[in-house]
C-alpha cells in the first residue's frame, strides 16, 4: 500500500495510519520513505496513533478529540509535554510510562500448554519454526517478540491445534494435543486475530454475533457491558456491521467476545496494534487482569518490546532463524 501511493508521484498524500502494524525495522523504513517525499516538497499528512511518528514526521501537529481538535501548533514545542492536556495525557499513556507490573514471583502451577522440540516448514524448505521449545501455565503472561515474517503467528497456531508442527510434541493440560483432545477443548484454547475483521462474519449485525455466535459460557471475571465500559464501547455499536466501525472499534469487541468465552489458553497477536495509546494500556491490562483472575495462560505477540517488558511476566524473541530466545521482561 506504502510503495503504491509513493510510485503514483503525488504532489499531496494522506497517510492514514501508515505504520499501524509494522515491526520496528519496518516502520523506520517507512518513516524514512516519507522524509524523503517531504524533502521533495510534496505534501504530507500523516494520521497516527503513534506519537514517536509524529516526534519523526511532523512540523506542525494536530490533535483530535471526540470530534473536534483539542490544539494544533508546532509538533516539537506541543510533544515537550508543555502542551494542551490532551496532549500531556497521550504522553503520559506512552508504553514507557505505564507503571511496573506487580513484582513477579514464581509461578509453579500446572501448565495449560507445553511443546517441546516445534519444528514446523511449508514444503521442503527452511523451518519457519525451528526447535521451539516453551511452557505456559495458568495465569501467567507470556510474551513473544519479533519481526514480521518470522513464523510468531505460525508458532501460535501450532500451539493452537490449528497447524501440525512438523517434529516435536504439543501438549494440553499435560496430555498430547490429538485431534481427540483438540476437538473436546476447542472452545477453551481462543485467539485475539491480529486483524479484527478477520474474526466477524461481514453481514452479520454485531449484536447477533455475541447472541448467536459467541461461545456460551458461565459467569466469567468480566460481563460483556463492564467490558464495553471499560474499554470506552457504546453499546450502540452492536447494532452495526463490521463495516461501519472503525479498526480500533472491532480490536476492542474482538477482546470482549474472546473474553466472554472465558478461555483457558488466550494467544493475542498484536492486540493493541489499532488502538490508541491510552487505550493499548486499558486493553492489555484488562487481558492480564482477566488471566490473574481466571488463571488463564496467555500468549502475547507483540513488536513493541517495551509493552512486553511492562506487561508480560516474561518473553520470548523469535529470531529469524526460527529459534526460542528467553529474555528478562525488566528494564
Amino acid at each position: 500500500m506504502i510503495a503504491m501511493a509513493l510510485a503514483a508521484r503525488a504532489s499531496f498524500v494522506i497517510a492514514d495510519e501508515p505504520t499501524k502494524g509494522l515491526d520496528q525495522t519496518s516502520k523506520l523504513r517507512t518513516i524514512g520513505l516519507f522524509k524523503l517525499l517531504k524533502q521533495t516538497g510534496r505534501g504530507l499528512v500523516i494520521i497516527t496513533h503513534d506519537l514517536n511518528v509524529a516526534r519523526d514526521l511532523a512540523d506542525d501537529l494536530v490533535i483530535f478529540e471526540q470530534g473536534k481538535i483539542a490544539e494544533q501548533g508546532d509538533a516539537a514545542q506541543i510533544l515537550n509535554g508543555s502542551g494542551s492536556q490532551a496532549a500531556q495525557a497521550m504522553i503520559k499513556s506512552e508504553p514507557q510510562m505505564w507503571p511496573e507490573k506487580c513484582i513477579r514471583t514464581e509461578n509453579n502451577a500446572a501448565p495449560v500448554l507445553s511443546i517441546q522440540d516445534v519444528t514446523f516448514e511449508f514444503a521442503k524448505g527452511a523451518p519457519v519454526v525451528n526447535g521451539a521449545t516453551l511452557d505456559i501455565r495458568e495465569g501467567e503472561v507470556v510474551g513473544l517478540l519479533g519481526p514480521s515474517g518470522v513464523g510468531k503467528s505460525t508458532l501460535a497456531d501450532i500451539c493452537l491445534g490449528l497447524l501440525k508442527p512438523s517434529s516435536g510434541s504439543v501438549r494440553w493440560f499435560g496430555e498430547t494435543a490429538d485431534r481427540k483432545l483438540i476437538r473436546a477443548e476447542r472452545t477453551k484454547f481462543q485467539k485475539l486475530f491480529q486483524n479484527p475483521a478477520s474474526a466477524f462474519p461481514p453481514n452479520i449485525i454485531l449484536g447477533d454475533v455475541f447472541d448467536k455466535l459467541t461461545p456460551a459460557s458461565g459467569t466469567g471475571f468480566y460481563s460483556k457491558s463492564a467490558l464495553m465500559t471499560k474499554l470506552n464501547l457504546d453499546p450502540s455499536v452492536l447494532l452495526r456491521r463490521p463495516d461501519q466501525l472503525s479498526g480500533g472499534e472491532l480490536q476492542r469487541l474482538l477482546i470482549v467476545r474472546v473474553l466472554l468465552a472465558q478461555p483457558r489458553f488466550l494467544v493475542c497477536d498484536e492486540p493493541s496494534s489499532r488502538l490508541d495509546m491510552s487505550i493499548q494500556r486499558l486493553a492489555i491490562d484488562i487481558i492480564a487482569d482477566n488471566a490473574a483472575q481466571t488463571l488463564a495462560a496467555v500468549l502475547l505477540i507483540s513488536h513493541d518490546k517495551t509493552v512486553l517488558q511492562k506487561r508480560a511476566d516474561r518473553f520470548f524473541e523469535f529470531t529469524k532463524s526460527g529459534l526460542l530466545e528467553q529474555r528478562a521482561s525488566t528494564f
